[in-house]
């Protein structure tokens, strides 16, 4: 299935699961899986590289797809989906569509533009190597990520020790 065709499936199930809360008179899913029997999952939906869907010749095409995600993510957190989405190219994405995403994730970037594009703020230029920066609804926190070295990686694959 294309990114279109997915996003029109997940569009379509955002809208039952909201007439599904209407009809039972709930403002949230938590609010519903309380009153259910029949509760409803949480979905996670993932994006890996998601600048690249959203790039290309075809400019109707890429702003069709940019509306319809940000119709999604208008309404999806109250019904329990979410997204993950990940990508090495934000700046394709406009602001409107990036500040959608409550919370945002960058690894130590080059410079104070590139922060700003990914988190809205500066910072992710400053981190060490290992760092991430987390904004999760305004709030910031630095966590410490694994980042194994190329050799880490090679050992690894092939199987070594570390005192081999």
């Amino acid at each position: 299935m294309t990114l279109i065709g997915d996003l029109l499936q997940i569009n379509n199930m955002v809208d039952e699961r909201l007439n599904l809360l209407n009809k039972e008179k709930c403002n949230s899913i938590e609010e519903y899986n309380e009153k259910s029997n029949n509760k409803l999952p949480y979905i996670f939906t993932i994006i890996d590289e998601f600048a690249y869907y959203f790039s290309g010749v075809y400019t109707k095409m890429v702003e069709k797809k940019k509306q319809l995600l940000h119709d999604i993510l208008v309404k999806c957190k109250k019904v329990g989906i979410y997204f993950i989405c990940a990508s090495q190219r934000p700046g394709t994405l406009n602001k409107r569509l990036r500040n959608m995403f409550d919370t945002k994730i960058s690894f130590k970037v080059s410079s104070f533009y590139d922060s700003i594009i990914i988190l809205g703020q500066a910072g992710a230029e400053k981190l060490e190597r290992g760092d991430m920066l987390l904004i999760n609804k305004g709030k910031e926190s630095i966590i410490k990520a694994p980042l194994p070295l190329d050799s880490d990686i090679e050992r690894i694959c092939m199987g070594k020790n570390k005192e081999e």
